[in-house]
């Protein structure tokens, strides 16, 4: 999840002060996080995760701000760019399989070798 003063806001409570989070002065005048605490606090479980269970498979769930923050960060270089949904070709709710090798800091190694956005895998029941 993500640290916001939007939370408990109603969506027409959320749409008057703008309907942004991260780039929106509300969020940082009210102590919202940023993209990059965000970041910071999900990569933190990401690697720690990473190195608890080095080559085997890990199941992470999350919202889709934190992962795709993350995403944006591994990939690209620059969590930031979430901003601009710089992937779009990557769906906001879904299941996301990713392939990863050593060294995490070369995006290089970081491969998104799948995806299925989540209305279609409800229709589909897989």
């Amino acid at each position: 999840d993500t640290r916001t003063p939007f939370q408990g806001m109603t969506r027409k409570e959320f749409d008057r002060c703008g309907g942004i989070t991260f780039a929106h002065p509300f969020n940082q005048q009210h102590g919202g996080e940023t993209i990059r605490e965000l970041y910071h606090r999900v990569s933190q479980v990401f690697h720690r995760a990473l190195a608890r269970h080095h080559g085997r498979t890990i199941l992470i769930v999350s919202h889709a701000d934190p992962i795709m923050v993350l995403l944006h960060q591994l990939i690209l270089g620059d969590a930031n760019k979430y901003l601009d949904h710089q992937l779009p070709q990557i769906p906001m709710g879904g299941v996301i399989k990713l392939a990863i090798s050593a060294p995490l800091s070369s995006p290089a190694n970081i491969r998104v070798r799948s995806y299925s956005y989540l209305p279609a895998l409800l229709q589909t029941g897989r």
